[in-house]
């Protein structure tokens, strides 16, 4: 819940910083994918609720800027007559990693289980 609610209200609130001329879209959108993987490093770190709850947080902020930013960039590089194959394409290369990371994680960590409980 506070993944959904934090993407959401910085979905919202990147749009706006986004279009202000100061603003590089690209690094911005780079910046989150940077500190979302930062905190995705830090969850096995969180030893409390609240610590993984900040981690949660600070993920659906940058959560929604990157998903804020997906069609304005795609615009900016390849231009109104292609973005929507570049969107498709964005979102086909994306489900690979999606469809295989999480089997892969759980197959990992029902080997780490078999090896602590025998």
């Amino acid at each position: 819940m506070c993944l959904g609610i934090t993407s959401g209200l910085s979905s919202i609130l990147s749009g706006k910083l986004a279009d202000a001329e100061w603003v590089s879209e690209i690094k911005l959108q780079q910046a989150a994918f940077t500190i979302e993987g930062i905190a995705t490093i830090c969850i096995p770190l969180a030893k409390s609720f609240e610590a993984l709850i900040a981690i949660t947080v600070v993920m659906g902020v940058c959560n929604g800027v990157i998903a804020c930013l997906i069609g304005p960039i795609a615009f900016r590089i390849v231009g109104p007559r292609d973005v929507s194959q570049a969107i498709g394409f964005y979102f086909g290369i994306l489900s690979i990693p999606f469809t295989v990371g999480p089997p892969l994680a759980g197959k990992h960590e029902c080997t780490s289980m078999t090896r602590i409980t025998v």
